[in-house]
């Protein structure tokens, strides 16, 4: 696979997985509590997510570097132009948050573009039930709030396994 492996084999890059996973799973925690994505933690982890590609893959070839560099801006345009679209889908804008969106564009940079798909996949295949059911416990609620970075947490932590045990 080309592009930024969501599986490092140096201690650097084991760190930055793990420490993506732990900051993928505040923003998770927050967001089932608060149902939004607070900016200023996604400032404040910004340069983690653009500088784990690169610690993720330490030596590299200048080829390397590029393909690393192509994976990441492609996976954050996949992250954000995905969720994007089902903003803009939605009724009366309402469905994904920008927080989401934002989140979604720094994970997409940070795991590349076939990481990226494989999570949001995985994301929105878990998130289907959880709102019909949610929707079904909520039938007079007019508008449903579900929030959708836990899923996205899920899908890191199950893309980060298939590829352990690849």
């Amino acid at each position: 696979m080309t592009g930024t492996p969501i599986v490092s084999s140096s201690t650097t890059g084991l760190a930055s997985e793990l420490l993506l996973l732990v900051l993928i799973t505040g923003f998770a925690l927050y967001d089932i509590r608060h149902k939004r994505v607070p900016n200023k933690a996604l400032a404040i982890s910004l340069p983690f997510f653009l500088a784990a590609p690169f610690l993720m893959n330490m030596a590299q070839t200048s080829a390397q570097f590029v393909a690393t560099l192509l994976s990441a801006i492609f996976g954050s345009f996949v992250g954000f132009g995905v969720l994007l679209t089902a903003a803009l889908l939605s009724k009366s804008g309402i469905g994904v948050g920008g927080g989401d969106i934002k989140l979604a564009a720094a994970m997409g940079f940070a795991y590349g573009a076939h990481a990226m798909l494989g999570i949001l996949f995985i994301a929105s295949l878990l998130s289907i039930p959880t709102a019909t059911i949610s929707r079904k416990k909520n039938s007079g609620v007019a508008v449903l709030s579900l929030p959708f970075v836990p899923f996205l947490a899920i899908g890191c932590f199950t893309m980060t396994i298939i590829h352990i045990l690849r």
